[in-house]
């Protein structure tokens, strides 16, 4: 992972320059509940009542321990090292930040440096504008995000600038009224100089099995941005990832991830400048996907895309296909195949099948 984004690393760095800073200045902890008072002192037995103030009252480099219960005022991060935890535990279905369902929805906008975020559920955003997730991370951001949970969001996480790692976290993109969500979204990252946003040991689901798949992990559209996963489980999705409309530098990257249940696992579509999109697959799995009206439940470049594509050490088993199993191009596709294992896979025709696949 040296050459791409490290979700470690990212933690790893967030959290030693946060203890560097604390050791040089006394740091404010505080506490917040629902059932608490913004008039309280912050303490664990009086508690403040939301979050926005509480994070104002810890300052920069502070501590947030957010207490059991479901929070509906939405504030902005805009303070540098608050670390925001679930508290006295992890458990995010129980430490829970809701959006109530409505369009537009506020959106929890972090634009601060250094920002933690741990064990926090996020639950019913309904987006703003097409474009802003539950969690929205802007230029000049800076957050890690462990054990956390997203579920009935129309998107989990939107990135147009700034970087986000996202560690142990589950992400389900189908929503209560049964449409489609997508969990990260990176899109207009030219208003913002691009972004970078990365998942390890991460779970994204859609439904319970391939014909129920719903939803998209990773959506990205215009650029700049670089989007890597990890050793990360994406379930019964209809894509995995989906890369259009491409005009600067996008780079994907996906090891050791395990897909399985999901139509299109990997696509790229329309309208992309030459050179600009990138997507390496390595060292992953690719199973039980497509169906009978699919090209390419593997991989699929759409007619006129010239984006690069490479799959490297892995392994495409028992997915079906309308045609080119498990893999689909046009002609003008820029595909790379190396030490691939195609296993069990069906197809009615190989019109479009990519090379080494």
């Amino acid at each position: 992972m040296g050459k791409y984004l490290c979700v470690a690393c990212m933690l790893a760095v967030v959290v030693v320059v946060g203890m560097s800073v604390e050791a040089e200045a006394s740091v404010r902890t505080v506490f917040v509940s629902p059932t608490g008072s913004d008039s309280n002192s912050g303490s664990e037995s009086y508690p403040f009542a939301t979050l926005g103030h509480a994070i104002t009252s810890a300052g920069e480099n502070g501590t947030v321990n957010v207490l059991a219960g479901v929070y509906t005022r939405i504030p902005s991060i805009d303070v540098d090292g608050i670390v925001i935890n679930g508290y006295p535990d992890l458990k995010p279905r129980k430490h829970v930040i809701s959006f109530l369902h409505t369009y537009p929805s506020p959106v929890l906008s972090i634009s601060a440096k250094r920002v933690i975020i741990n064990g926090i559920g996020f639950s019913q955003s309904r987006g703003y504008a097409g474009t802003y997730g539950a969690v929205h991370i802007a230029r000049p951001a800076e957050v890690a995000m462990q054990q956390c949970e997203f579920w009935d969001n129309s998107v989990g996480i939107s990135v147009m600038g700034g970087s986000v790692a996202v560690g142990q976290t589950a992400f389900s993109t189908i929503l209560s009224d049964g449409k489609s969500g997508t969990a990260v979204l990176m899109q207009y990252g030219d208003f913002g100089n691009g972004g970078q946003a990365a998942l390890e040991n991460a779970v994204v689901y859609g439904g319970t099995d391939l014909s129920s798949a719903k939803g998209t992990a990773v959506k990205i559209s215009g650029g700049p941005a670089t989007f890597e996963a990890f050793n990360t489980v994406f379930a019964n999705l209809a894509a995995v990832s989906t890369m259009g409309y491409i005009n600067k530098d996008v780079q994907l990257v996906f090891s050791s991830a395990n897909v399985t249940g999901t139509t299109r696992a990997f696509y790229a579509y329309g309208m992309q400048q030459p050179g600009r999109g990138q997507l390496t697959i390595e060292n992953s799995v690719v199973a039980n996907g497509g169906g009978s009206d699919v090209d390419g439940p593997g991989v699929s470049v759409g007619s006129g895309v010239t984006a690069s594509m490479s799959v490297i050490d892995s392994t495409l088993v028992d997915n079906s296909a309308a045609d080119g199993s498990p893999a689909w191009c046009s002609s003008s596709c820029g595909f790379v195949a190396d030490n691939v294992s195609s296993q069990h896979n069906t197809a009615k025709s190989q019109t479009g099948k990519c090379p080494g696949v």
